[in-house]
């Protein structure tokens, strides 16, 4: 496999993983974050398969995955409650974390050798927008080991971006 065909494999795998996630999660509002990520892995695979057929990619708006979270987040404040621990779910969002940090790596590694300009942009552009999907996965992780604690927050610091 070449380096696009990697990097839509990848984007592939993301995607598939975060629609397994949107259906298991007790929680509607967190299900939404999941399928808006996986759209979001999508228009990745999108722009590498452009690339693949030589065919210069529309290029993508930033990604929107934290003011997306922020406002599910604050909406949750409101009127929280689970029915179940949420605590079951920490290693399957840490695989996702997994698939974040495999991917940004990858695609850290692909920029590192000489490529095309089209694809430089692209892979610089899908890497950016890969972090800040690590960082939603972090604090996903710390949300459900502490929903209440975490909800509570006044500060939404959790969710700025660096």
């Amino acid at each position: 496999m070449n380096i696009l065909e990697n990097s839509m494999e990848i984007e592939r795998e993301g995607k598939e993983y975060y629609l397994s996630l949107a259906a298991r999660t007790p929680l509607p509002e967190i299900a939404g974050i999941f399928n808006f990520l996986a759209g979001e892995e999508q228009k990745h695979f999108d722009q590498f398969s452009a690339l693949s057929k030589k065919v210069r990619p529309d290029p993508l708006p930033d990604s929107s995955a934290l003011e997306v979270a922020q406002e599910v987040f604050s909406k949750m404040t409101a009127s929280f409650s689970v029915k179940e621990p949420l605590e079951d779910y920490v290693s399957a969002y840490q695989k996702a974390k997994g698939f974040e940090q495999k991917s940004i790596e990858y695609y850290q590694q692909a920029l590192a050798q000489k490529l095309e300009s089209d694809q430089q942009a692209v892979f610089t552009f899908i890497l950016k927008q890969e972090q800040v999907h690590l960082q939603l996965m972090t604090n996903m992780i710390e949300f459900v080991r502490r929903p209440k604690e975490w909800l509570e927050n006044a500060e939404w610091n959790h969710l700025d971006e660096y």
